[in-house]
C-alpha cells in the first residue's frame, strides 16, 4: 500500500517513540501500551510519578523506591521522565531533563510532540563538506551597501536590505531597492537528507529560552545567515518602485554578497529619532549609516507605508512576551513586544520581495506555494462587532467584515484596545500554504508567498527552488530536475497542508513554553495582588490576564462573591442578583494569588474587588444600557403608563422642612392622646418598666 506524504512524514516523526521489544509482556499487552511523561516526586520511601500539566493529565503512581534506586539512569527528586504503562506495571525509559535546569520547559514540550531537538548524525555530516560558493556565474553584491536588521538576541541572518533613489528619469521621486536572501537552496538539495529533515519539521520552533532550528547549525548560523563582513551566497531581487509605491520592475539573481553592519531594531530606532529631532546629533558611524543606508530605506518605506494605507491592511500589533534570563537561566524580567518604526521599514521590504516572488512565479505559470489568508469567517465577524457594539464602539448596523472596519475597531482609543486587538486577532481565519492562489485578506495583496526566510521555513524553500527554475538557474544541477513528484499541484497541496500544521504546531508550544516560564514567575510571588483585565466570560466563569506580565487566570462563577450571578450572555457579563454587582468583559479587576506551580503550569486566583478604573471604564456601557431602557420605557402605551402611575403615586421630595414638620405632627398627637409633657432629648424615658420578682 502506497503512502501518503503526510503519514511518511508522521511515520519518521514517531520512529522516536519506538523502543526495543519487551518479551515480557504479552501482545495484547505490547498493543495497549502508553507513552507519557511524568515527574517523580520523592517524599522519604514514598516515590510517585506525577503528571506535568493538566491538559495531559494522569492518576500518580506509585513506584517502588527501590527500583529508583537501582535504574540504570540516575533519577532524582524532580526529575522529568518518559515512561511506558502496561496496565499496572510501568517502565521509566528516559530522563529528560530537571525541572530547575535550563531549557527544561522546552524539551518537555518538544518530548510531548515528539520532535527531537538534535540532528541526526548523518545530517550534521553532510555538513561538514559545505563552504560559501565562489563568484562564478553569481552577481557580485559585495560593494553594495547592504545591511541586516534584527533583534538583539537574532543569531539568524537571512536577508540583507539595500535602497537609493532610481535613477532613471523617467521614475521621478522612485527608489531602486534590492533584498537579499540567504540562498539556502545551493546547500539543501532536493530529496538529500537534509531535505528530508528540514521537510519533517516544517519551520523553526522559536521558545523563549532557546531556538530548535530547521536546519543544522552549520547553515542555520553560519553558512545561510548573512554575518557582517562575511561573503555569503544570496538569491536577491532588484525592484523599483515609483513615488506612489507601485512595483514597476523586479529580477532576480544568484549573488555573492557582503554585509556591511549587523544592526538591531534598537539601534536603526535611535538614529531614525535623532534625526527627527534637531537637538540630537549623530555620531560619525551612525552618520555614515544615516547617509549611505537607513535615509533611503526611510524614504522608501514611507512610500510602501502610504501605499498600504490606501490598499487597506490590517493594523493588528504583536502581542507577544519576551523573557530576559539570568546568567543561571533564572527570569530576570518579561516584556511586551514594542513595535517600532523600524520594524515596520524591514516588514515593508520583506512584503515587497515576496510580492515580487509570487508575481514572477505567477506569470510562469509555476506551481507553488502561495500565503494565502482566507476572508473571516461571518458568524465570527457578527460575534465580534456585537461585543464592540456592547462595549460602546461606534459601529454602523450590519457592518460588512473589510480591513477599514478592523482598523478603525483597533484604533479606537479606550482601555479595551490591547483586549480588542487580540480578539480581532481571533476573528480571523488561518493564513495558510496552498498552490491556488486565493490572495491575502490581512494584506489586501492578490499575490503573496513567503520567499525571505528559507532558514527558518520550508515553504520559502519551495519557492527559492520555484525560481530558480523559472531564473534557469543552477542549470548543472541534477537534482533540480522539472516536474518533480512534490512539485505537481496535488503533492504541493499536501505539503502546504503540512507545514501548515507544523507551523499551527509550533505557535500552540511556543505558547504553552512560554506560560509555563509565566507561572514560574508567579511562584515567588504567591500571596501578592494583581491588576487584571477581564479578557473572556463564558457560563463557566470569567477569564483574566495580568496587567504587566499578561500572565492568564480563571475564576469560577462560584467564587465570584456571596450572591446569586446570572451570565449575561450578550453583554459578556455576571450579573449579581442581590448586591447588582457585574463582571463584565474589558473590565479592570483585583486579583490575589493564592498558588502557582510551574511544575503543573497552574496557578490559583481569588477575586479582591473591583478597582475604581474599572467604574469608570465601563461608562459607555452602562450609558449604552441606560439609553435603551428609557427607549424601551417610551415606547409603552399611554394607559400602561397611566396605571403604572396610578398605582404608585410619585412621593414629594423630603426635605429638611417636611421632616420636621412631621416629627412635630406626631409629638402632638402624642401629647393629645397621653397628656404627657413635651421634655428634653437628654431626659430619662418616660415610660419605665419594673422586673417581675424572682420566686423563692
Amino acid at each position: 500500500m502506497k503512502l501518503s506524504l503526510i503519514e511518511k512524514l508522521n511515520l519518521l516523526e514517531n520512529t522516536m517513540y519506538k523502543n526495543k521489544k519487551n518479551t515480557k509482556h504479552s501482545e495484547k499487552e505490547k498493543s495497549t501500551h502508553i507513552i507519557q511523561i511524568g515527574i517523580i516526586s520523592i517524599k522519604g520511601e514514598r516515590c510517585l510519578l506525577e503528571p506535568l500539566s493538566h491538559k495531559r493529565s494522569f492518576s500518580p503512581i506509585t513506584i517502588d523506591i527501590n527500583i529508583i534506586k537501582s535504574h540504570k539512569i540516575k533519577l532524582e527528586h524532580h526529575d522529568i521522565v518518559s515512561f511506558e504503562s502496561y496496565g499496572i506495571s510501568v517502565t521509566i525509559l528516559d530522563k529528560i531533563s530537571h525541572i530547575d535546569a535550563p531549557h527544561a520547559y522546552s524539551l518537555l514540550a518538544l518530548t510531548e510532540a515528539g520532535i527531537s531537538p538534535y540532528f541526526p548524525q548523518k545530517c550534521i555530516d553532510s555538513c561538514s563538506f559545505f563552504k560559501t560558493p565562489s563568484i562564478k556565474d553569481r552577481k557580485d553584491y559585495r560593494d553594495i551597501f547592504l545591511v541586516t536588521i534584527d533583534g538583539e538576541d537574532a543569531r539568524d541572518f537571512d536577508d540583507a536590505v539595500y535602497a537609493r533613489p532610481d535613477d532613471n528619469k523617467n521614475n521621478p521621486g522612485g527608489y531602486f531597492i534590492i533584498v537579499a536572501i540567504a540562498d539556502v537552496t545551493h546547500f539543501i538539495k532536493e530529496r538529500s537528507i537534509l531535505d528530508q529533515e528540514a521537510q519533517k519539521r516544517g519551520n523553526s520552533i522559536y521558545f523563549a529560552d532557546r531556538v530548535v532550528p530547521m536546519l543544522p547549525e552549520k547553515l542555520s548560523n553560519d553558512l545561510c545567515s548573512l554575518r557582517p563582513h562575511e561573503e555569503r551566497a544570496c538569491l536577491a531581487v532588484e525592484m523599483r518602485i515609483n513615488s506612489d509605491g507601485k512595483l514597476l520592475e523586479y529580477q532576480f539573481f544568484k549573488g555573492l554578497m557582503k554585509s556591511h553592519a549587523r544592526l538591531t531594531y534598537n539601534e536603526v530606532n535611535t538614529i531614525i529619532s535623532k534625526t527627527t529631532n534637531p537637538k540630537e546629533f549623530l555620531n560619525k558611524k551612525e552618520r555614515v549609516l544615516w547617509d549611505e543606508s537607513l535615509k533611503h530605506l526611510y524614504d522608501a518605506y514611507n512610500i510602501l507605508k502610504r501605499l498600504r494605507n490606501q490598499r487597506g491592511s490590517l493594523n493588528i500589533t504583536s502581542q507577544e512576551k519576551k523573557i530576559k534570563f539570568n546568567d543561571e537561566g533564572q527570569i530576570k524580567e518579561i516584556l511586551w513586544f514594542q513595535q517600532l518604526e523600524s520594524h515596520q521599514i524591514i516588514e515593508e521590504m520583506m512584503i515587497l520581495a515576496n510580492v515580487a516572488a509570487a508575481l514572477k512565479l505567477s506569470k510562469a505559470q509555476k506551481p507553488t506555494l502561495y500565503r494565502v489568508h482566507p476572508t473571516p469567517d461571518e458568524s465570527r465577524v457578527t460575534n465580534l462587532f456585537n461585543l464592540a457594539q456592547s462595549l460602546g464602539y461606534p459601529l454602523k448596523p450590519k457592518s460588512k467584515a473589510n480591513v477599514h472596519v478592523f482598523n478603525n475597531i483597533l484604533s479606537h482609543p479606550t482601555h479595551y484596545r490591547r483586549m480588542m486587538n487580540d480578539l480581532v486577532l481571533r476573528t480571523q481565519a488561518q493564513a495558510i500554504y496552498t498552490p491556488f492562489n486565493k490572495g491575502h485578506f490581512g494584506l489586501g495583496l492578490q499575490h503573496y508567498c513567503h520567499f525571505t526566510s528559507p532558514i527558518r521555513r520550508y515553504a520559502d524553500i519551495i519557492v527559492h527552488r520555484g525560481l530558480n527554475e523559472v531564473c534557469g538557474f543552477d542549470k548543472n544541477d541534477k537534482t533540480n530536475i522539472k516536474n518533480l513528484d512534490h512539485q505537481a499541484t496535488n503533492q504541493l497541496e499536501e505539503l502546504g497542508s503540512y507545514i501548515s500544521a507544523t507551523e499551527r504546531k509550533a505557535a500552540v508550544l511556543e505558547r504553552e513554553v512560554m506560560d509555563r516560564y509565566l507561572v514560574k514567575h508567579l511562584e515567588s510571588r504567591v500571596g501578592e495582588s494583581f491588576k487584571a483585565l477581564i479578557v473572556g466570560v463564558n457560563q463557566v466563569g470569567i477569564f483574566f490576564e495580568l496587567e504587566k506580565t499578561g500572565a492568564q487566570g480563571f475564576i469560577h462563577r462560584n467564587d465570584l462573591g456571596d450572591d446569586f450571578y446570572v451570565f449575561d450572555e450578550k453583554n459578556h457579563c455576571f450579573f449579581g442578583k442581590r448586591k447588582k454587582q457585574k463582571y463584565q468583559l474589558g473590565m479592570m479587576i483585583q486579583v490575589l494569588l493564592e498558588s502557582a506551580d510551574a511544575k503543573k503550569s497552574k496557578t490559583l486566583f481569588k477575586l479582591i474587588h473591583i478597582t475604581k478604573e474599572n467604574r469608570s471604564s465601563s461608562k459607555l456601557s452602562k450609558l449604552k444600557l441606560n439609553n435603551e431602557r428609557k427607549a424601551a420605557f417610551s415606547k409603552r402605551k399611554p394607559s400602561s403608563e397611566k396605571k403604572q402611575t396610578e398605582k404608585f403615586p410619585k412621593r414629594k421630595p423630603i426635605t429638611e422642612k417636611t421632616q420636621t414638620e412631621k416629627f412635630s405632627k406626631h409629638k402632638t398627637d402624642d401629647q393629645k392622646k397621653n397628656k404627657i409633657k413635651t421634655k428634653d432629648s437628654s431626659a430619662k424615658p418616660l415610660l419605665k418598666f419594673k422586673r417581675k420578682p424572682k420566686k423563692k
